[in-house]
């Protein structure tokens, strides 16, 4: 028997990952896309997640159906023109920010 959702309960997130690419799923989120400019790097994950997305462009991920989120791993410099893009794109933005001292 299928339970309904709760008012409370979230929809679990479908998150692309750019720059620093990691595998996340758990009861809120799953990996769904990654976008690196390293073909190497990314055909490796293919391997490993066949089922996840493999982008070279953020621009191409931004079209992803059904992404929910991204989180930013790349250069500082780049960090406002691809936040930017996903957030007038109504994703969630989880942008990775060095700690300078």
């Amino acid at each position: 028997m299928k339970r309904k959702k709760k008012e409370t309960e979230m929809k679990k997130q479908n998150v692309g990952h750019i720059g620093w690419l990691e595998y996340d799923e758990g009861s809120e989120c799953k990996t769904v896309a990654f976008c690196d400019t390293n073909k190497q790097k990314l055909d490796a994950l293919k391997q490993k997640y066949p089922d996840v997305a493999i982008y070279t462009d953020y621009r191409k991920m931004l079209k992803h159906h059904g992404l929910d989120a991204v989180v930013i791993s790349t250069p500082n410099f780049l960090h406002a023109e691809q936040s930017i893009a996903f957030l007038e794109a109504g994703k969630h933005v989880m942008l990775e920010k060095t700690y300078g001292g």
